[in-house]
């Protein structure tokens, strides 16, 4: 366990007491994390996160810079308003907002959190969208992800006949987020992977491309970032 974990444990533990929250709730959580440990690079940009004012913890909620100011949880809630369990993804997805920040240098005012269905974006001074950052809490469930946006979609959005009320396929859902935003750089993240594509558009369709990285700003000075 590390300092963070070690937290939402014990608020965990604190909301089993008060009520309001599924049996053995502390023990389910401690669980999801020896399942799925917070990683050292999580624990990196969290901590530099809290400490350069862009994350600001209380409990299990937490809040981050510009953009959307509302509070997030680190805990799931089920339709009846009983906290279930850990939503393990805003942990990887607060890392990746505060690395685009301290570690790729782009300036907070256009690191965006949860904008339009994107997990993470960064947007240019006219609001476009120049790099798209999905974040899934398991590492298959993101390589496959990743495997279907890779071949599914050079051709557009396939047809699909649904059932009424039920959703398309995540896949589906994150191409569709591709194609209307347009980003030029794509981003899929979870606790032990980190992996980059430039997305190249073909007419209706597109591709994606794998890179060493996302970029850096233009502006970024490495040597301001350590610590």
């Amino acid at each position: 366990m590390n300092w963070l974990s070690d937290q939402v444990i014990q608020a965990a533990h604190s909301l089993e007491l008060a009520g309001g929250t599924v049996r053995a709730f502390r023990q389910g959580v401690a669980e999801r994390f020896a399942e799925s440990p917070i990683t050292d690079w999580e624990t990196l940009f969290w901590t530099r996160g809290i400490k350069r004012g862009l994350i600001h913890l209380n409990s299990h909620w937490f809040r981050l810079g510009s953009g959307r100011q509302a509070s997030f949880s680190l805990f799931v809630r089920n339709e009846n308003g009983l906290i279930v369990g850990l939503r393990r993804e805003a942990i990887t997805q607060a890392a990746v907002y505060t690395a685009l920040v301290t570690h790729y240098g782009y300036q907070r005012r256009h690191v965006r959190f949860e904008l339009d269905y994107l997990d993470v974006a960064l947007q240019d001074a006219a609001g476009r969208v120049t790099l798209y950052a999905e974040t899934k809490a398991s590492d298959p469930v993101l390589e496959r992800l990743v495997a279907d946006l890779s071949t599914g979609f050079r051709d557009g959005l396939p047809f699909l006949e649904l059932p009424e009320g039920k959703k398309p396929p995540d896949a589906f859902q994150k191409a569709a987020h591709i194609l209307r935003n347009r980003p030029p750089h794509f981003w899929a993240v979870s606790p032990n992977n980190r992996l980059a594509f430039d997305v190249h558009y073909q007419g209706v369709g597109f591709r994606l491309v794998p890179v060493s990285d996302i970029p850096f700003h233009r502006d970024a000075d490495l040597f301001s970032f350590v610590g």
